[in-house]
């Protein structure tokens, strides 16, 4: 199956899985499929050009989504009459009246008293699970009307002859005899909910199934055998015009088109039969001794995405294609922060993740991180242990450098992202920088000279920042052109000892964005410096800049020295360089101006987290001032408290967006929202 996003670091919220996917259950469909997209970055020579990309209405995005049968429409379908007919039979034996206690008087249970209104999947194993549907009657009894509310477990098990499984009903009962599953819970269309951790588990699982042994010796760890240990054979073939599909998992046989021998693309192709239970790998782009990843990628889909197949297949009658390259899709316009339901993707970031849980498992590759980490005793910071620790880890699993580096940040270790980086196939040095600043995925300090041509041709700003000789490019960075920040080395430009470890004080950080290419494939598309921060920066320091002819740093270091002491003086200098009375103040805090007054004249008792965090979105603080601001009032995030987390992603990365998107992002993770 397909790569997502070149995002190697990326993570798996279960919370943000279930309520995407779980706002559209039944789905009209017509074709679904399971291929591999290339996990890279590029697209042509790794860039979408801006003509490519969709032009939606302002504030909407265009989306590409599969059009699927979700199980709960196929189940409603297809078993309805088998639930209704269970429930009369439990009516007419008794065992109804014994579940509520009450002689019933209803003579037929139909849609008229009957309701099934959600339903629970759970993963058995590969072709078995389990669907609870939940289950309300308004029955008439000789005590009166009776609201009763249970469920039905119904069975399915795929490996049933017929191609379509058999399903029965398993038990049923009222809510409050309903079991605890121990299970895997499934999404509508069958695709498990993991998160990062369980992701990392069930690749464990993977291997302690067909070949436990290899989960202790790394000697044994090898993609063809394990494949070979899940009854999947491998062919290797030059497919003809697939330049997104690195390789494809044939659940069931099929055919491809596939290049002649030593021709172009032009060339009639020969069509090839390709067996049953085969991951193919098109040679084109994958050789066969970097072909691993995709194995272990298709290894993966075969043992946790054959029910999303199975669903697919069976409910378009046998008719399921084994490339996603020809799954239906439609395009539909959502607003640019809607999530969109898209099981082939939630399916490939699994995948993805679940192929660096095989070749890399995670208790073996945490204790390598921390026995190298043991040996590495000093270092001028840690990315440069990092660096090491990599090296040594790719040296004895055999493995690319940007594999280790990818599994390293996978697994917690952040400052892995100054390590092990490669600019215009070149190793930059490794560097530094504060922990919290480089948190979130789309922000990066590293980018190659031809993405900086770009930018200046795209963004007047940028280039007559870069014109004006106030940044240059060093060593995969754009940095101030100071000889405090930059010097020059034997391989041209680099940082100096100081600014490799402190990236985030001297270079600009840039925002990577994602485009859609196809159902299950998301490419690098744009890169933009971060303009709000530099503004926003430049707002609260121009007049010490244009004062005393500094530059941008020593001015920041200068409103540090001199910014209040005091906690009302601060949030007053602030307020007051933004131009917003204290009775404005109070309306955006949605609080009264006298309230607000008793507060900064007696702010022990009153001043907390959640009011500092209002107060720095009103008046959009970079991280840095808002910061500030929280040392003033002497307040601190916690590092084991979860909402805390969830503040700082706030104060780093929404600090522009305004209480309001601060609240939904933190409803969306299950959390209060903000409030005085």
């Amino acid at each position: 199956m397909a790569a997502i996003t070149n995002r190697t670091d990326a993570t798996i919220d279960l919370e943000e899985q279930e309520k995407v996917i779980k706002k559209e259950i039944c789905i009209e469909v017509e074709n679904g499929s399971i291929a591999n997209r290339p996990m890279n970055e590029n697209y042509e020579d790794g860039f979408v050009p801006e003509e490519t990309l969709p032009d939606p209405e302002d504030g909407m995005r265009c989306v590409i989504v599969p059009e699927l049968v979700s199980m709960t429409k196929y189940l409603f379908d297809n078993y309805r009459l088998v639930m209704y007919s269970h429930l009369n039979r439990s009516l007419r034996n008794g065992k109804l009246a014994g579940m509520t206690g009450c002689r019933i008087l209803d003579r037929v249970i139909n849609r008229n008293v009957c309701r099934f209104s959600h339903v629970t999947y759970w993963r058995i194993d590969r072709e078995d699970f389990i669907a609870d549907v939940d289950v309300t009657l308004n029955l008439t009894t000789d005590k009166g009307p009776l609201r009763w509310t249970g469920y039905i477990t119904l069975w399915f098990d795929l490996n049933a002859p017929a191609g379509k499984g058999s399903c029965h009903i398993e038990e049923m009962g009222s809510d409050y005899d309903r079991p605890d599953r121990n299970l895997v819970m499934l999404s509508p269309f069958l695709v498990p909910y993991f998160n990062s951790g369980q992701l990392d588990v069930a690749a464990e699982d993977i291997w302690a199934d067909h070949l436990p042994e290899a989960l202790g010796d790394k000697d044994m760890r090898a993609a063809k055998v394990l494949a070979k240990k899940m009854g999947l054979a491998i062919e290797y073939r030059p497919l003809y015009k697939k330049r997104d599909t690195d390789s494809i998992l044939f659940f069931e046989s099929g055919s491809v088109l596939v290049k002649q021998e030593d021709a172009d693309d032009d060339s009639m192709p020969r069509e090839v039969l390709i067996p049953a239970n085969t991951i193919l790998i098109n040679s084109n782009i994958i050789k066969t001794d970097y072909s691993a990843f995709n194995i272990y990628h298709e290894c993966f889909h075969n043992e946790y995405h054959y029910l999303f197949y199975w669903l697919q297949n069976v409910a378009n009658n046998g008719v399921m294609n084994n490339d996603v390259q020809n799954i239906r899709t439609k395009e539909i316009l959502v607003a640019k922060d809607e999530k969109v339901n898209n099981p082939v993707y939630w399916m490939e970031k699994q995948a993805n993740r679940g192929a660096y849980g095989l070749m890399m498992p995670v208790r073996d590759m945490q204790e390598r991180i921390r026995i190298y980490g043991e040996k590495t005793k000093w270092c001028r910071h840690p990315g440069v242990k990092y660096q090491q620790i990599g090296k040594a880890i790719a040296s004895e699993l055999h493995l690319p450098h940007f594999r280790v580096r990818a599994r390293m940040i996978q697994l917690g270790h952040v400052y892995a992202k100054g390590a092990l980086n490669y600019v215009d196939r070149h190793m930059i040095e490794a560097f530094c920088f504060d922990s919290e600043a480089w948190r979130e995925e789309r922000h990066t300090f590293i980018v190659d000279q031809s993405a900086v041509r770009r930018l200046c041709e795209k963004d007047p700003n940028f280039k007559k920042m870069i014109e004006s000789g106030q940044f240059i490019y060093a060593d995969g960075h754009v940095v101030r052109n100071e000889p405090r920040f930059v010097r020059r080395g034997v391989q041209g430009l680099m940082l100096t000892g100081w600014a490799n470890k402190h990236v985030d004080r001297c270079c600009l950080r840039f925002e990577k964005h994602f485009v859609q290419k196809n159902a299950g494939l998301y490419v690098f598309g744009r890169m933009n410096y971060d303009a709000d921060y530099v503004k926003q920066t430049m707002f609260y320091l121009e007049d010490e800049i244009n004062r005393k002819a500094m530059n941008e740093l020593e001015a920041e270091e200068a409103y540090i020295d001199q910014f209040p002491v005091g906690f009302r003086d601060a949030f007053n200098k602030l307020r007051n360089q933004n131009g917003i009375s204290l009775e404005k103040m109070a309306e955006e805090l949605d609080m009264s101006y006298t309230t607000l007054c008793r507060w900064l004249d007696q702010p022990q008792g009153k001043i907390t987290i959640d009011f500092l965090m209002m107060v720095t979105l009103v008046l959009k603080l970079p991280d840095w001032l808002s910061e500030l601001l929280f040392d003033r009032a002497y307040l601190r995030f916690s590092r084991s408290n979860k909402r805390h987390h969830a503040l700082k992603y706030i104060q780093r990365v929404m600090w522009m967006d305004g209480i309001e998107k601060a609240n939904a992002y933190l409803r969306e993770k299950g959390m209060e929202p903000l409030m005085i």
